[in-house]
């Protein structure tokens, strides 16, 4: 089962591809990212999109069902993120980036999809290999981890569970992103990898005896955000942009909305 999903990576399906992939996540990179992203994945979107002329509002809310990891759309010229708090951070983290894609292509025409329907992560079910590919890049580029293994003196001969779980800790990404982004820079052979992702409890129950990557397996399910729209809302109500009945609707629907969240069982 493990080499099976070794053998669904675009690394092996598409090494063309892939190898385009990667001088994309290079390229953006160079022009919008810094060492060690971790969560400040969800800024550098921001900051991006801004630079492109264009607008986004993350939206970070938990949702119970834990299959659904998060959702891109457009509506009235403006991106909307949305991204479950209700998963380990450190696959928000990664679902925020695989996301991200979604939007470099977009902003870049290379495809309307967003347009026409909305970009949809669900757990277990992420089929866009390149946005799989292009999220573990930025958030994990070779040249980094390479850094980090010689700060830490690991050798590629002797990667575990435990260096495994150390290097997640550095880039805030899930345990199984980070063992297939050692496969795919070559640090790991077929088989040494597949014995990492067969032990990824173990790699849980490491993290929580040591501490090492502890933050990023927990949640942030209390966490609510809903970008800009409240000091939008705020604005707009001080400035008197908007008719008083719409705005009043407006802050019932988002108190509404936050009841709900606040009070549904986490």
């Amino acid at each position: 089962m493990e080499r099976e999903r070794l053998e669904g990576l675009l690394y092996q399906q598409n090494r063309v591809k892939y190898n385009q992939i990667r001088e994309l996540a290079r390229r953006f990179r160079g022009q919008y990212s810094r060492p060690l992203v971790g969560d400040g994945i969800f800024s550098i979107m921001k900051n991006y999109v801004r630079c492109s002329q264009e607008h986004l509002e993350i939206l970070r809310l938990p949702v119970a069902d834990s299959r659904l990891k998060g959702f891109t759309v457009i509506r009235q010229g403006v991106f909307f993120l949305a991204v479950n708090t209700y998963l380990p951070l450190a696959e928000q983290n990664f679902t925020a980036a695989y996301e991200l894609y979604e939007i470099v292509c977009h902003i870049e025409k290379k495809n309307t999809s967003l347009i026409e329907s909305c970009s949809l992560v669900l757990k277990g079910e992420e089929k866009n290999l390149e946005a799989s590919a292009f999220a573990a890049m930025v958030l994990a580029p070779e040249a980094e981890i390479l850094e980090q293994m010689e700060l830490f003196q690991i050798e590629k001969s002797e990667v575990s569970v435990k260096e495994t779980v150390r290097l997640m800790d550095c880039f805030g990404i899930p345990y199984d992103a980070m063992v297939f982004r050692l496969y795919e820079c070559g640090i790991t052979e077929t088989n040494r990898t597949a014995v990492l992702l067969s032990r990824r409890m173990e790699a849980e129950q490491y993290s929580f005896d040591t501490g090492i990557a502890k933050r990023w397996l927990q949640n942030t399910k209390d966490e609510i955000l809903f970008g800009d729209l409240p000091a939008l809302l705020k604005q707009n109500e001080e400035q008197g942009t908007l008719p008083g009945e719409l705005i009043w609707q407006d802050r019932i629907r988002m108190e509404k909305i936050q009841r709900i969240f606040l009070t549904s069982p986490h």
